[in-house]
């Protein structure tokens, strides 16, 4: 583990025992940039540990290595091939963790005051890529925010926001950021053979139809620890993937996790949501199997929101979704080791991998994969380039004598047309998937 930034790895039979407490004060003295405890879920305990020793809480993280892995697998190397997966996905968080320091470009448009240091979100923005900003083309993020505090001049109301952050996840361009913004991929990767380093895993390869767990750390996770607690046995395939809310989810996570190599997908949310996500959940599901259906990812993401008062019937559901997968031919996407980082181009690419054997168009119905497809009048189109200069994404161009259209790039906003002076161009929705493959 060293190799991956880790400084000192310390061993106890029991940490929240007499010994392990004095490893624990011993190593806080030492003044550790970051501590992992992977152990049980005391957590009470080590909050306790920490509260004397002064050391900051939020440079700390509790790994439940018991309740996720050694309790519920009966099966001893699987148990311990899901606990350094889980340590792991832990580390490569820590490591991906950065100070966020705002670009010039970045403007704070919004503040949300939370309950501690990680609940508060300054919103930044860059507004001069932002298609609702310069031509009020664009209102997806105000369309789709649960309280309504976001205008079509991407100005948010400070007052109504609840800080669920679904804005940063539903803008196509990724224009909006935050400090506190959780690195879904690195998560991901971390709980995956494939970019795991082969000195973390063991030689057998024992979990082999990868099931993406999206575990909301309010109830949800408490249902989850329930069943560990309870020692109820499911397969070690279901790999966890913490987040802070499922607000923080969209259809880019749920592809990425298909073509890293999972194999199924659930989002594992509350009932009630107290960041309100619940419709927002619900229209991911409804336009992710609507636009994949008859493709090879129909049929393999599963939404489960819990009431607190249901680890039976989830535990139940998550048994059964798991033989589903397992009982459905393996997918055969290839596998995607890098990304550019710039969300549509990433998007662009997943989209290419999943649908490289689909030879049919795809409707897509609202906001949460936004395409769109340009005809252009060349008989009233005199390329005076002012539909060129509106559209921020790039998808339209001049080259030479002819006014070129990216597919690929096109989010459906609508600025081209607002500013065409010859209403030479009219505009579909969808995914024209032979047009996506010629970019």
């Amino acid at each position: 583990m060293k190799d991956k930034g880790v400084v000192r790895v310390i061993k106890s039979n029991l940490l929240c025992g007499r010994d392990g407490i004095s490893d624990i004060h011993y190593h806080l003295k030492k003044n550790p940039d970051h501590l992992i405890i992977a152990g049980c879920s005391n957590k009470s305990l080590f909050d306790e540990i920490l509260r004397y020793s002064d050391f900051p809480k939020e440079n700390v993280s509790l790994v439940d290595i018991a309740c996720l892995s050694s309790l519920v697998h009966k099966d001893k190397d699987e148990a311990n091939e899901k606990a350094k997966r889980l340590i792991f996905q832990e580390i490569m968080n820590v490591e991906n963790k950065k100070d966020f320091e705002p670009s010039e470009d970045l403007k704070e448009i919004g503040v949300s005051v939370g309950f501690g240091p990680l609940d508060d979100l300054v919103i930044f923005g860059r507004l001069a890529d932002c298609p609702g900003y310069m031509f009020e083309s664009c209102s997806i993020c105000a369309d789709i925010c649960p309280q309504g505090a976001i205008s079509d001049m991407l100005s948010i109301d400070s007052d109504l926001c609840n800080g669920c952050g679904i804005c940063i996840s539903v803008c196509p361009l990724g224009i909006l950021s935050s400090r506190n913004q959780e690195n879904i991929e690195s998560k991901m990767k971390s709980m995956l053979t494939s970019f795991v380093g082969k000195k973390m895993l063991s030689n057998r390869h024992m979990i082999d139809a990868p099931i993406m767990l999206f575990v909301c750390d309010n109830i949800a996770k408490i249902i989850l620890d329930r069943i560990g607690l309870q020692k109820r046995s499911y397969p070690a395939d279901i790999l966890p993937i913490p987040v802070s809310c499922l607000s923080r989810i969209n259809i880019d996570n749920i592809l990425m996790s298909f073509v890293l190599g999972s194999q199924g997908v659930i989002l594992f949310g509350c009932d009630p949501c107290e960041r309100g996500s619940q419709k927002y959940i619900e229209d991911i599901g409804r336009t992710f199997n609507s636009v994949f259906q008859k493709t090879c990812l129909e049929g393999r993401l599963s939404i489960f929101r819990s009431t607190g008062r249901d680890s039976d019937q989830f535990h139940e559901y998550l048994v059964n979704f798991f033989e589903k997968i397992n009982s459905m031919e393996r997918l055969n996407i290839p596998i995607v080791e890098e990304f550019s980082g710039n969300k549509r181009e990433d998007l662009i690419l997943m989209l290419k991998s999943v649908l490289k054997d689909v030879d049919f168009d795809i409707n897509v119905d609202g906001s949460h994969l936004p395409f769109g497809l340009v005809k252009i009048n060349e008989e009233t189109c005199d390329l005076c380039g002012d539909c060129t200069r509106a559209c921020l994404t790039n998808a339209l161009k001049i080259e030479g004598d002819k006014l070129i259209f990216d597919h690929g790039f096109c989010i459906g906003c609508g600025a081209c047309i607002k500013k065409c002076p010859n209403n030479s161009i009219e505009l579909e929705k969808g995914i024209k998937t032979f047009k996506l493959f010629m970019t």
